[in-house]
C-alpha cells in the first residue's frame, strides 16, 4: 500500500514535469529533443561503447539542460543515465534528483527520487 502511495506519487510528479517542461498547444508538433553540447571533466568510452562522463557533467540539449556528478550516454538509443546530484532544467521548471533516466527519443524520464521546482518555488516532492 505504501509502495503504491509513493509510486503514484513518484509518476503523478513526473507527468506534471513534463507536462510543464514540454507543454505545447494542439497546433505545435513535438519537438525532437537533440544535444548541443557535452562537457564534463573526464570523457571516456565503456567495455559497450557508451560515454562516461565523470566529474562536473553539463549536457545541453535545444529543449533541456543536464547536471550532474556522472553520466553514462548510449547514443543510439538515445538514453542517458545520470548519477549524483542531477539537475534538469528546462525553460520553466527545475528538476533535482540523486538518479535519472533520460530517454531523449521517447522524451520521458524516470527517476529514483525528485524535487520539482517552477519559478524557484517547490512545485512537486517525490520519494521511491
Amino acid at each position: 500500500m505504501l509502495f503504491l502511495r509513493k509510486f503514484s506519487l513518484l509518476s503523478l510528479s513526473l507527468v506534471a514535469f513534463m507536462l510543464l517542461s514540454l507543454s505545447l498547444s494542439a497546433e505545435e508538433e513535438r519537438k525532437e529533443i537533440k544535444i548541443e553540447s557535452i562537457t564534463a571533466e573526464s570523457i571516456s568510452n565503456d567495455e559497450q561503447g557508451n560515454l562516461l562522463l565523470e566529474g562536473k557533467v553539463l549536457i545541453k540539449t535545444n529543449l533541456l539542460t543536464f547536471s550532474t556528478d556522472t553520466a553514462l550516454f548510449n547514443q543510439s538509443e538515445g538514453v542517458i543515465e545520470l548519477f549524483g546530484n542531477v539537475e534538469v532544467k528546462s525553460e520553466k521548471v527545475t528538476l533535482n534528483s540523486s538518479e535519472v533516466l533520460a530517454n531523449l527519443n521517447r522524451q520521458t524520464l524516470a527517476v529514483k527520487q525528485v524535487e520539482i521546482n517552477n519559478n524557484d518555488s517547490v512545485f512537486s516532492s517525490a520519494q521511491e
